[in-house]
């Protein structure tokens, strides 16, 4: 599967109203080798989104970030589409010029990064999965977090003026 490609299913999901459930029929409809290369294809662009800028959109934009969230982050960052995705890795403040802040609690990436298994799986293969598909690292990330929210914003003025939530990061930092 090229990128283009790749991309194009991307779109055409995107476009149903539920990307999730039309990434799902699409992929399903593939062939396994098909599926499989959506993997790899996929996993790179999670991987190429490793980045300390990306790292910090997810804290200033989710309040809280760990392991999972970051990979669920990135993974629905690419589910977004190309335009997003690519303007997104060079500069995570375009992200504040497309989601709205009543759409944070809804960022799901988790259903996207499980879609090409649960799509093998429906052709009775799954225990192939993982010996088919080219898992790919990320990258050592540089971390450089801000000490304070002015620091923050210093770096990224219009994430933190659209998204920083002083109440819920207490919440989700709380002992």
């Amino acid at each position: 599967m090229t990128e283009d490609q790749f991309w194009q299913l991307i779109e055409d999901a995107r476009a149903t109203g539920d990307t999730v459930e039309g990434l799902s029929a699409a992929l399903v409809a593939l062939p396994l080798p098909e599926i499989v290369s959506f993997e790899d294809v996929l996993s790179r662009k999670i991987a190429d989104a490793a980045t300390f800028p990306i790292l910090a959109a997810c804290f200033v934009i989710m309040s809280y970030v760990s392991d999972d969230t970051f990979d669920d982050f990135r993974a629905w960052l690419v589910s977004q589409g190309r335009t997003r995705y690519s303007e997104a890795v060079k500069d995570p403040e375009t992200i504040a010029d497309w989601l709205r802040k009543d759409e944070v609690d809804e960022i799901d990436g988790e259903s996207i990064l499980m879609l090409p298994y649960e799509s093998y799986k429906v052709h009775g293969r799954e225990e192939d999965f993982d010996n088919q598909v080219a898992f790919i690292a990320d990258p050592k990330i540089e971390v450089a977090w801000p000490d304070t929210k002015d620091e923050f914003r210093e770096r990224f003025p219009k994430l933190v003026g659209k998204f920083w939530n002083q109440k819920r990061i207490n919440e989700l930092h709380s002992d």
